[in-house]
């Protein structure tokens, strides 16, 4: 570990089956170790999985050790260890949701996906990483923006633009749902000139959808083209707990307790791109 240095994480229990339990702790520094790189969080944002997991469902099964929860983070490279050559400090960073699984169709060696442990989590002011298991990230994203797209939004691109007959301008799309996937979907097909249908047991959702602008860059301070400086992604943000209409409520105008309090433990404002924020 980093000389007695210490960092902040979220971490869940062993048997975990409710978000009540999630707990703020301090941990020893992690260094990073040959062929990683340590990457400084700057922003993460939530995912569906992630309640699930928190709630000691997903596949099933509650989660067998404590660890840190969130797939989806952005951060800065801090250092890097023995080895790394693609990147270097200060290089601005996503990881992946499967760490090993670079290309090609699935297999076992794909490796796990952050989040869920033992797999390493994002939710925590710093976390090590294989130098294969993040990407650069473009200039044109903010930290919030880039930590919303490594699962819903990798796997509604790849439904969308890769495969046999990726999605051509005036093309039909059907959405089912307004969940992450959907929602990132939307601002792609949208993007790439297709024609959307969406539905949803929910007229309340619906309704911001019929108007969703096409995704664009946003400038940082004074329209410097900079990237926002983030907050902590470990600070409570009132930002998402304030936010209504969450897929893990019943109710779209008021979110459940544990809903608004996982949320309100990330940092992830969306601001240009609020495919998470069920506004």
């Amino acid at each position: 570990m980093s000389g007695g240095r210490r960092m902040r994480a979220w971490q869940l229990p062993a048997g975990c089956t409710s978000v009540e339990q999630l707990e703020l702790v301090e941990l020893p520094r992690p260094d990073p170790a040959p062929g990683e790189v340590l990457v400084r969080v700057h922003a993460t944002s939530l995912n569906y999985r992630d309640q699930a997991i928190a709630q000691g469902r997903y596949f099933g099964a509650a989660i067998k050790v404590a660890g840190t929860p969130l797939s989806d983070g952005a951060g800065v490279v801090e250092a890097v260890g023995a080895g790394v050559k693609a990147l270097a400090p200060a290089d601005r960073v996503a990881g992946t949701f499967f760490q090993a699984w670079l290309e090609g169709p699935p297999a076992p060696a794909k490796g796990e996906a952050l989040g869920c442990p033992p797999a390493k989590g994002m939710l925590a002011d710093y976390v090590a990483l294989p130098e294969t298991g993040v990407v650069k990230l473009a200039g044109s994203l903010t930290f919030e923006e880039a930590a919303t797209l490594p699962c819903a939004g990798v796997t509604a691109w790849n439904a969308l633009m890769t495969g046999v007959r990726p999605l051509e301008r005036g093309q039909w799309v059907l959405l089912v749902g307004t969940g992450g996937v959907s929602l990132l979907a939307l601002r792609i097909a949208k993007t790439a000139g297709a024609r959307v249908v969406a539905t949803s047991s929910s007229d309340a959702k619906l309704a911001p959808r019929r108007s969703a602008p096409t995704p664009r860059s946003t400038p940082g301070p004074s329209g410097s083209g900079a990237p926002r400086r983030p907050s902590s992604p470990v600070a409570p943000s009132t930002t998402w707990s304030r936010w209504a209409g969450s897929v893990h409520s019943r109710n779209p105008s008021r979110p459940s307790a544990s809903a608004a309090k996982l949320r309100s433990s990330a940092c992830c404002r969306c601001r240009a791109m609020p495919t998470r924020c069920r506004s």
